[in-house]
């Protein structure tokens, strides 16, 4: 199983894509309520603790930094999103899919923040384009005409 390298939105001091060693940057009392509404109720198995999000697909749960840990609270928020969308490709969940992303790495990250971005414009929260991501189209062949 190719394990996904960890996830980090938002720290300028940190190219480790972990999350930031200079807790806390967001306070816990900025969270968005309709966003935490809607999180709860997609009834994934979501973990706090440790520097990195990832989804954890056989144990089947979505690992988060603490929401302190990420620069604002959009950042933590697009970061869920991103992870909720790798949630929903397992295999208990078919959602209709028979199955997608099994074609590459690149392929199904371009999925997660394709879902994320949608996820979030609802959510109306901002999102920050991230450079890594933005160069998946290269790897995946979308970007031809």
């Amino acid at each position: 199983m190719q394990r996904r390298p960890p996830i980090d939105r938002g720290c300028p001091r940190n190219s480790s894509r972990r999350a930031c060693p200079c807790q806390p940057r967001v306070s816990p009392i900025q969270r968005i309520d309709h966003a935490d509404t809607f999180f709860g109720h997609i009834r994934a198995d979501i973990r706090h603790g440790g520097t990195r999000a990832y989804y954890a697909q056989e144990p089947d749960y979505i690992r988060m930094p603490p929401f302190e840990a990420f620069e604002s609270p959009e950042s933590y928020y697009a970061t869920l999103a991103h992870e909720a969308m790798h949630w929903t490709k397992h295999l208990a969940r078919e959602f209709g899919r028979k199955k997608w992303g099994d074609e590459g790495y690149a392929e199904e990250e371009l999925v997660a923040e394709l879902g994320a971005a949608f996820l979030c414009a609802d959510l109306e929260l901002s999102l920050t384009p991230r450079e890594d991501h933005a160069s998946l189209a290269k790897f995946t062949g979308l970007n031809r005409c």
